[in-house]
């Protein structure tokens, strides 16, 4: 059984966590988010192809695992994508063992992109989810984003998550798709600069993209002035686009379908972007993926010395930033649910 300590820092693990295994943080390290696709699997049947390589994909099965993920990271912040209320009612029970709490819990609609926090480590000081619409851009109410503001406890500081998944069929499956895809970028960087501007700090966006680097919705991203912490990092990175094959006709394999294996070439998945925050400094960053668990992305777990890091980052283009309220959705009108919280 391993504990703390006895994994190096710069390990690549592949496979499965089991039994007590702690990732120790790096020296220095003040912020751990841990984002992930766990797939939405709400069935109680094992796939045929599952059977075939011995692994059974069912949300009873798999909970635990992604239970132990995070007790092995215990990161400040998780960010889950296809979370369904089958996992929910599995997952759930197990991580506030550990302390963890949802940021906004609401079944109509279900939020399946939610966000978790540590209340030992981090204040909830405002949440808010918005489900994507019309509904045939939103894949049965599964594609959204929350965002919330947290505080850290030992140095006050405030930090924004926003966790998303973006539509996912192609533009020669779906005429529309990537424009599609580009509305939902462009509410969640409204949503953004909301928060950035009535908080002062420094957004972190997380998620499954269903986009390339170089496609028109993640290029607005990196026009805003984010910038992907793969290329961020300083201290560690991982250039893996993060996806392989996951699902109840294909089995499960390491394989990827992307174009290419690396994050450039490769379809976003699982990723962090990073704003850059007002107050400039520079500390590193580290970004890498973590163990495997039967879901359709690796988890990336991003152990980092985020400190005040737009040192590492290039400056946004001085343009006339939104700050109020209204988000534009070319594709029609979107559903808003707000709430806030004064203690964790």
């Amino acid at each position: 059984m391993l504990r703390e300590g006895d994994i190096p820092r710069d390990a690549h693990i592949e496979g499965s966590v089991e039994g007590e295994c702690l990732f120790a943080r790096a020296a220095g390290s003040n912020l751990r988010i841990l984002a992930d696709n766990i797939w939405d699997y709400s069935r109680d049947d094992i796939p045929e192809a599952w059977r075939l390589i011995g692994e059974d994909p069912r949300d009873d099965v798999r909970a635990p695992q992604f239970a132990q993920l995070v007790r092995a990271f215990m990161p400040d912040v998780l960010d889950l994508q296809e979370y369904s209320l089958h996992m929910h009612q599995r997952f759930y029970p197990l991580i506030r063992r550990y302390g963890y709490r949802i940021a906004y819990e609401g079944e109509e609609p279900w939020n399946n992109t939610p966000i978790f926090y540590n209340p030992e480590t981090v204040e909830l000081v405002d949440v808010n989810y918005v489900l994507y619409a019309p509904s045939c851009w939103s894949n049965i109410g599964s594609k959204s984003y929350t965002s919330a503001v947290f505080r850290k406890k030992d140095t006050g500081r405030l930090f924004a998550v926003v966790n998303t998944h973006l539509w996912w069929k192609s533009e020669a499956a779906q005429p529309g798709s990537t424009y599609a895809r580009a509305a939902q970028v462009r509410l969640m960087m409204a949503e953004a600069e909301v928060l950035k501007n009535k908080y002062g700090c420094t957004i972190f966006v997380t998620g499954d993209m269903n986009a390339y680097e170089d496609s028109l919705p993640i290029r607005q991203f990196i026009e805003g002035g984010y910038t992907p912490c793969y290329k961020a990092a300083t201290d560690a990175t991982d250039n893996g686009n993060g996806h392989h094959i996951c699902g109840p006709k294909d089995g499960y394999s390491r394989t990827s379908r992307r174009r290419s294996p690396d994050r450039e070439k490769g379809r976003y998945r699982p990723l962090l972007h990073l704003q850059r925050p007002r107050r400039r400094g520079g500390q590193s960053l580290r970004l890498h993926h973590g163990p495997l668990h039967r879901q359709t992305h690796r988890p990336l777990p991003l152990p980092d010395r985020c400190g005040p890091v737009s040192g590492l980052l290039r400056p946004a283009e001085a343009a006339a930033r939104r700050t109020s309220r209204t988000m534009e959705n070319t594709g029609g009108r979107f559903s808003s649910v707000r709430s806030r919280s004064d203690s964790g």
